[in-house]
C-alpha cells in the first residue's frame, strides 16, 4: 500500500502504525527519490527508489527515522541523485563501502592503532573503574591528536617521549606524570595482547616526566577567604566572568570541605533531610558520606534550582545537562582569574580550599576527629579500628560554625544568596 504526504518531521510522527507495512511517498518529488517505509510494528525507515543501470526498480535502505533526521536523509538522497547522474549505482557503491569498512576492521583487529587498544583497554578495564571518564578526557586531549591513529605495534619511545615533553614543556608536569601513566597502561596491555612485541613505554619513569610530586600545602589566609568570597560575589567582576555553576561550586567546595569530583557529582536526590548523601561509588576511599546542609549551603541550592533543577545533577553541565560539569572546567576558570589578577589572592587550587577549610576549622577549636570525619577521613591506627561513632551532632555543629564564620568574614555584604546571585 502506498500513501502520498508531504514529508514533514510533524507528518512522519503523526503517521499511523496500522498493523501492515506501507510506503509513504513525498508529495513533493518525482518517482525516482526520498520515500519513507512503515514497518506493521511502526518502524519508520528512509529509503530511495530509483531505476538501475540494468532496469531493476530499486528500493536502497537508508536509515531508520528518527536516528537519521529528516534533513540528513534528503542530503543523502541527493549524494545518490549524484552518483546516478556520473553513472555510479548507489546500491552498488553502499555496498562496495561496506566490504571496505569490514576489511579495513578486520584489519585494525590484527594491527590496531593506539586508540584502537586504547578504546578496548577503556572498556575492558578502566570503565569499571571510579571516574572512567577521567581517563578518556586526558588520553583525548593529550594522547590520540599526536599517536591515536599510529599502528601500537610501529609506535616508537620517541613518539611516546613527544607526546609527554609536549605536557612538560607547557609546565603541567603533574599531568605529564598522570599521562604518562595512561600511556603506560595502554601500551602494556597491547603487549600483553599480543598487538605488540615490546612496550615502548616500559623504559619511561616520572623522573623523565613531571618528576616527583610535591605535596602540596597551600591554605588560604583569613585574609585571603574574605577576599575570595567577595571577589565571588555576583555582581563583582570576577562573579561576573564566572558561570553561575562554576561560582556556585567554589563556594560549595569551600563551604562543605569536600573534594571537587564529589561535590560536582553530586546530584539532587542526595538532598534529603537536611543531609547531602554521597554514596559510595562517588568517594574517594569508596564510604557512603553524609553532610550537613547549612543554611548557607541551602541557599548555594535554591540559587542553582532554577538553572539545573531539571537535571539529575546539582552542578550540571552548560553544554549538556546529561552531565556533571567538568573539574578542568571550574579549575581553569579560576586559574584565568588568578593569573589575571582579578581575584587578588596568592594562587591556590580548588582542592586546597579543602585544606582550607580544614586548617581553619581547627583554627576554631574544632576537634581532630570531628573534622577528619566531616572530610570523610578514615581514622589512623587503634581509633579506625574500635572507634565506629559518626559524631553527626558534632559534626554538625563544627560545620555550621565553620559557615558562621564565612558568613562573619564576608561582612556587610555577607548575604550567600545575594553573592550567588546570576
Amino acid at each position: 500500500m502506498e500513501k502520498t504526504r508531504l514529508l514533514t518531521d510533524l507528518a512522519i510522527n503523526n503517521l499511523e502504525t496500522t498493523g501492515k507495512e506501507y510506503t509513504v511517498k513525498p508529495k513533493e518529488t518525482g518517482a525516482s527519490t526520498l520515500y519513507l517505509r512503515v514497518s506493521a510494528k511502526g518502524v519508520k525507515t528512509f529509503t530511495y527508489r530509483y531505476r538501475s543501470p540494468q532496469g531493476r526498480d530499486t528500493w536502497l535502505t537508508m536509515g531508520n527515522y528518527p536516528a537519521m533526521s529528516l534533513h540528513d536523509a534528503r542530503k543523502l538522497a541527493t549524494d545518490y541523485a549524484l552518483m546516478r547522474k556520473l553513472g555510479i549505482d548507489p546500491a552498488e557503491q553502499v555496498q562496495a563501502e561496506k566490504v571496505a569498512k569490514q576489511a579495513q576492521a578486520k584489519e585494525l583487529a590484527l594491527n590496531p592503532t593506539f586508540e584502537n587498544v586504547t578504546q578496548l583497554f577503556y572498556e575492558r578495564v578502566i570503565s569499571r573503574r571510579r571516574r572512567p571518564e577521567q581517563f578518556l578526557w586526558a588520553v583525548q586531549k593529550y594522547v590520540f591528536p599526536y599517536i591515536g591513529t599510529v599502528r601500537v605495534s610501529e609506535l616508537t619511545r620517541g613518539q611516546v617521549a613527544e607526546v609527554i615533553n609536549r605536557i612538560v614543556d607547557n609546565r603541567t608536569p603533574v599531568m605529564a606524570n598522570r599521562v604518562l601513566a595512561m600511556v603506560k597502561a595502554v601500551t602494556r596491555y597491547a603487549a600483553e595482547q599480543g598487538h605488540c612485541d615490546t612496550d615502548p613505554a616500559a623504559g619511561f619513569t616520572r623522573a623523565s616526566a613531571g618528576g616527583k610530586e610535591k605535596p602540596r600545602n597551600r591554605v588560604l589566609t583569613t585574609d585571603e577567604i574574605r577576599k575570595l568570597l567577595l571577589a565571588l560575589d555576583a555582581d563583582a567582576p570576577a562573579g561576573r566572568r564566572l558561570s553561575l555553576q562554576v561560582r556556585c561550586a567554589l563556594l560549595w567546595l569551600l563551604m562543605s570541605g569536600q573534594r571537587i569530583s564529589e561535590t560536582l557529582s553530586a546530584q539532587w536526590d542526595h538532598i534529603r533531610d537536611g543531609l547531602w548523601n554521597l554514596p559510595a561509588e562517588n568517594t574517594m576511599g569508596q564510604r557512603t558520606h553524609f553532610v550537613h546542609v547549612t543554611p548557607l549551603m541551602a541557599a548555594i541550592l535554591d540559587e542553582l534550582r532554577p538553572l539545573t533543577g531539571t537535571s539529575r545533577y546539582i552542578f550540571a553541565s552548560s553544554r549538556d545537562s546529561k552531565r556533571y560539569m567538568a573539574k578542568e572546567t571550574v579549575q581553569n576558570a579560576l586559574s584565568r582569574l588568578l593569573n589575571d589578577g582579578t581575584i587578588q589572592v596568592r594562587k591556590f587550587s580548588p582542592h586546597d580550599l579543602r585544606r582550607t577549610m580544614v586548617t581553619r576549622m581547627s583554627d576554631l577549636g574544632i576537634a581532630p576527629h570531628v573534622i577528619e570525619k566531616i572530610v570523610n577521613h578514615k581514622m589512623a591506627g587503634v581509633m579506625g579500628i574500635y572507634n565506629r561513632s559518626e559524631y553527626l551532632p558534632e559534626r554538625q555543629e563544627a560545620i555550621e560554625l565553620w559557615n558562621l564564620r564565612l558568613q562573619e568574614l564576608m561582612g556587610a555584604c555577607g548575604n550567600v544568596v545575594y553573592m550567588a546571585r546570576g
